[in-house]
């Protein structure tokens, strides 16, 4: 039960249905969910410590504001860290490859979902960093991932852009099948650079 009223109240706050600033109480979604106030709390907890909300000792939770500061500071260390799990990945096997492939396709083809096109993203920059056994480095990069997601829902709207995605993913697939992991690795910090300036157009700066 937690991990689900987690993952709603989650997705609540990245699809904007819980738009910034917006106070957040537990015992109106405790409410709203037919549950206790306990597993509420906690997952409001969580969120504060991802850095989806902020809280007030007299006013409780509210929602944090889309900060472009946020976004100029985080994607640089998610792409160096992403570019150093690959460079430090076991050579891709097949079924790596395949599986980067399908996800590719399946994001091709949706456009008009942003959320599910963040789930298959995700997914797909897991599977290209899945040959690095490095537990710290990836748990880091998970933590990032989770902090840029509501930003991520605003690239998700612009079809153009998951377009662009696409392609370089195809780019990058065709990278790993030819060991070019150097060229992979540059592929993707620009990858991770266009994301960023196209959230930061979004943020109206």
């Amino acid at each position: 039960m937690r991990e689900q009223v987690y993952r709603q109240v989650l997705e609540s706050i990245v699809t904007g249905q819980i738009t910034p600033g917006t106070r957040v109480k537990d015992t109106d979604i405790a409410g709203q969910l037919g549950i206790s106030r306990t597993p509420v709390r906690e997952t409001l907890l969580r969120l504060e410590q991802e850095g989806f909300l902020e809280s007030n000792l007299c006013r409780g939770f509210k929602v944090r504001t889309l900060q472009l500061r946020e976004v100029e500071e985080v994607y640089p260390i998610l792409w160096t860290l992403e570019s150093l799990a690959l460079k430090s990945s076991e050579p891709p096997s097949l079924s790596r490859i395949e599986k980067m492939t399908s996800l590719n396709e399946k994001i091709a083809k949706c456009s008009d979902a942003p959320v599910r096109l963040i789930e298959w993203d995700n997914a797909w920059h897991a599977a290209l960093v899945s040959g690095c056994n490095n537990e710290w480095l990836l748990s880091m990069i998970g933590h990032l991932k989770t902090v840029i997601r509501r930003y991520e829902y605003k690239y998700m709207h612009q079809v153009e852009l998951v377009d662009k995605s696409v392609g370089d993913h195809g780019r990058l697939i065709e990278f790993l099948k030819t060991d070019k992991i150097d060229a992979a690795g540059a592929l993707l910090e620009e990858h991770w650079r266009r994301s960023m300036h196209a959230t930061a157009r979004e943020l109206g700066e």
